[in-house]
């Protein structure tokens, strides 16, 4: 199958049951999903949502989060743009640090210059996340990457 034609772009808000309907099926928690998705970018062909991710923002640090790509567009670059584009626009709103819980892809995370890191060197405020206090089972492995 070609690459596909993609346009990453801020979610809205509307999208907010599909996003859902994706996460859920990717094996994903929802019922921590604020309805505007703020901080969630959107992977569309065409009208066709194929991917999200989110970043949660505390100051310097970040959460990258819910890193979701369907089925049929997984293994085509799909979930490299999203972490690009999360990337970048953690460094634009001057996030120095991102960090991420993985039970499934610490391998492909570090690929993309993630490193792990013990739970205790974690910074407070993203311990205080709900993925962190118990969204995410305490199996997780804890990567960060500095921007």
């Amino acid at each position: 199958m070609p690459d596909p034609k993609l346009e990453i772009r801020a979610a809205t808000g509307h999208e907010c049951a599909e996003v859902a309907l994706l996460l859920k099926t990717s094996g994903l928690p929802i019922h921590d999903i604020d309805v505007t998705l703020e901080g969630f970018l959107l992977a569309y062909e065409g009208a066709r949502l194929v991917g999200t991710v989110g970043v949660e923002s505390y100051g310097e640090v970040g959460l990258l989060r819910s890193l979701a790509v369907t089925e049929e567009y997984r293994n085509r670059g799909v979930g490299a743009r999203l972490v690009e584009a999360a990337v970048a626009s953690a460094r634009e709103q001057g996030i120095r640090t991102l960090y991420l819980l993985t039970t499934t892809a610490k391998g492909y995370f570090a690929r993309h210059g993630f490193r792990s890191v013990s739970r205790e060197e974690v910074p407070e405020t993203i311990k205080r996340t709900g993925q962190f206090g118990g969204i995410c089972p305490a199996s997780a492995e804890v990567l960060y990457r500095d921007l």
